[in-house]
């Protein structure tokens, strides 16, 4: 599991260890170039205190046909003195590496709108950039199918994986940032994962 800014790599993707990755990538309503989009983060970082980052992403030709993009930083302490947090945005949604750069530096940007508008403060707009949390106690007794359901008979491996991540994004939305219960799902959804990959 990546810890440390030190673990990830700028020219081969790093992606979120507990992140599913999207099974069907869509076109995309964006119209960007990877350079552009690339000095939109560059740009939007430094606004919210940020001095480390890596945007990992694949620029080695045997890899070139995995889009994914992860920013990776460096997250201010939250009080003087208190540890920085590493924080992570990926996205593979879209076809091509500059449409996923774009998706990310419009969270980003959103996020700190929410905090300029007052409802929400930065460090809620960007929990949801926090790394996985570990398994719980009894990881081990966890039956995916109980958490998640069964997933329809005769479906093609990917398409199970597709419903599974389907269900394990409503339920982590539904847990409302329940500590116990993300550990149990994200451990579940590893699982699940790791049985149907195609």
């Amino acid at each position: 599991m990546i810890t440390s800014l030190d673990q990830v790599t700028e020219s081969r993707l790093t992606w979120p260890e507990k992140q599913p990755r999207t099974a069907y990538r869509s076109y995309g309503p964006f119209k960007t170039e990877v350079q552009k989009a690339t000095s939109e983060i560059e740009n939007e970082l430094p606004r919210w205190g940020i001095k480390q980052w890596i945007i990992s992403r694949n620029n080695q030709r045997i890899f070139a046909g995995d889009p994914g993009v992860a920013v990776w930083w460096n997250h201010p302490p939250k009080k003087p003195g208190g540890a920085v947090e590493l924080r992570v945005l990926a996205c593979d949604r879209y076809d091509s590496v500059a449409k996923n750069l774009h998706a990310i530096y419009l969270t980003l940007d959103a996020m700190r709108a929410l905090n300029r508008w007052g409802a929400y403060t930065l460090e809620q707009a960007i929990e949801g950039a926090k790394l996985a949390l570990p398994a719980p106690e009894g990881a081990d007794t966890i039956d995916w199918r109980a958490v998640f359901g069964d997933v329809p008979a005769g479906l093609a491996a990917i398409d199970a994986l597709a419903v599974v991540n389907g269900r394990y994004r409503r339920k982590a939305a539904e847990a409302n940032g329940d500590d116990g219960e993300l550990r149990r799902l994200n451990l579940a959804v590893e699982l699940a994962r790791k049985e149907l990959a195609p």
